[in-house]
């Protein structure tokens, strides 16, 4: 009952809830505040038709987003790998402590690094992030990019109401000393929405981006699990363990703005391209430089197969990271790194099987 209710209910049931909110906002907004007040209390005719249509457009805009990331936007879905014949060419790959790569018994099949499945999607994500109840929609590396648009448009919608109600209800309680409930109640949503939107900013552009890392895998390196790496050492092939401390930081460049390009990674290794250029993107509502919503509509139909995968830049291990891993491997530390066992594996499978003189003793 409680994984029907977290699976089913609750995706379902808050986006419903939320567009009914939004719409109690909305004619808070339009009517109790800048119609009643604004316009017939006041006469501030050009500050209600401005209020309305600057609000207008921010809503305009955040609804726009939403439906982008939720109907248009692909997570970055990973396309199930059954076939392993090349990964042994391959530096590293992900996987157990006896050196076997990793796989998704949801999906059947292989799981590289940064791949992660998503219940809520029934498939595994390059770069999973989280699954955001309040949208019904899962956020991975392709769709990012507008989550965090998204996230910026929707403070700036709050912050906007936000300011104009404070300014008019306090007025009201100043010098004409009446009271509105809806003005109260909408001063109080815009300060639960304000403080979770830019809450929610603040800590994906401080830390998340700053860092190069995800949701997921900040709760991950919360578990005292080891990672571990086939990685080749020679002629040799050895499982590295990468503990919770290095995991924390395996893909961080040491670089804001390396770990920026990193983040905002569109599908065929289009990158935003400066900083510059990614701000402009999140800014202004309709500038799209690499055609990302085009790119989106494509992500639909193709998911990321492991040669595309295996060419982005995003989901590699940083150079700082590489050269820990590289000490590991130099220092010969049993406890650190260890020969790939499948040879290992195969002398005891020989070793258990019956021989031949023991099959004819039965026999007889």
């Amino acid at each position: 009952m409680l994984s029907f209710l977290k699976r089913w209910v609750v995706p379902n049931v808050t986006p419903i809830l939320l567009i009914g909110l939004y719409g109690y906002v909305m004619y808070s907004f339009c009517h109790e505040l800048a119609y009643k007040l604004i316009y017939l209390h006041y006469g501030l005719r050009a500050f209600y038709l401005a209020a309305v249509v600057v609000y207008s457009l921010l809503a305009a805009i955040t609804l726009a987003l939403w439906f982008q990331l939720k109907f248009l936007a692909d997570p970055g879905t990973f396309a199930p790998q059954q076939h392993l014949d090349n990964i042994e060419q391959t530096p590293y790959f992900l996987s157990d402590p006896y050196g076997f790569p990793l796989f998704c018994s949801s999906c059947q099949s292989y799981k590289p690094l940064r791949v992660h499945h998503s219940t809520n999607h029934g498939r595994c994500v390059v770069k999973f992030d989280h699954f955001c109840i309040f949208l019904n929609a899962v956020v991975g590396y392709a769709n990012y990019p507008v989550f965090i648009k998204l996230l910026v448009w929707f403070t700036v919608k709050w912050l906007f109401v936000l300011i104009v109600d404070v300014i008019f209800v306090n007025r009201v309680f100043t010098v004409d000393r009446h009271v509105n409930i809806h003005l109260i109640a909408l001063a109080i949503a815009c300060g639960f929405w304000l403080m979770l939107a830019g809450g929610l900013l603040a800590s994906n552009l401080l830390k998340y981006i700053g860092a190069n890392f995800t949701t997921v895998e900040e709760i991950a390196k919360r578990k005292p699990l080891d990672l571990h790496l086939s990685v080749v050492d020679g002629s040799l092939r050895k499982v590295v363990k990468i503990d919770p401390d290095l995991r924390s930081s395996l893909f961080d460049t040491r670089s804001f703005k390396q770990n920026w390009n990193q983040v905002f990674y569109c599908y065929q290794d289009r990158k935003l391209g400066s900083i510059a250029r990614t701000v402009a993107y999140i800014l202004l509502p309709f500038f799209d430089p690499w055609f990302v919503t085009k790119t989106f509509v494509q992500n639909k139909r193709h998911a990321v197969t492991i040669w595309e995968y295996n060419a982005m830049s995003n989901v590699k291990i940083s150079d700082e990271s590489w050269e820990i891993i590289q000490q590991k491997l130099r220092l010969d530390d049993l406890s650190q790194c260890w020969v790939l066992s499948m040879m290992l594996l195969k002398e005891m499978t020989d070793l258990e099987s019956p021989s031949t003189a023991d099959l004819k003793q039965r026999q007889e």
